[in-house]
């Protein structure tokens, strides 16, 4: 029915997804407050619901897992269609997942992003 080369990408890419998916449901059910970046911290004190902010931060990580879900999907039926929408979708998406973090940390933050002292990435 599927081309063996299709089975194996679309796996890869369920994989993938799945993988983050997992991530977004373990970020869901943590009582201290998840950071996007690699080597930043936030604080309890820097959110004022930490629950509703791990929600929405785990909505957001979700929601891309679902990126290469599609392209899984796809790939099953025509590999080259499913790569080209997998890439359409995560690539940019990365720039959404960053710009929407920033909205989720605005919403729930104490301060306003752009104003935390010192927890940038890069020295920012």
């Amino acid at each position: 029915m599927f081309e063996s080369d299709n089975v194996f990408t679309a796996a890869i890419l369920a994989l993938a997804g799945a993988v983050i998916v997992f991530f977004a449901l373990w970020i869901s059910k943590r009582e201290k407050p998840v950071a996007f970046w690699s080597g930043t911290i936030v604080l309890p004190e820097e959110i004022t619901d930490v629950p509703a902010y791990n929600r929405a931060v785990a909505r957001m990580w979700g929601l891309y897992g679902g990126c290469f879900f599609a392209g899984a999907l796809v790939t099953l039926f025509a590999i080259e269609a499913g790569v080209i929408i997998t890439l359409v979708l995560s690539l940019p998406g990365m720039i959404v997942l960053v710009r929407t973090y920033r909205r989720i940390y605005d919403k729930y933050g104490v301060v306003p992003y752009d104003e935390r002292p010192g927890k940038r990435p890069f020295g920012r």
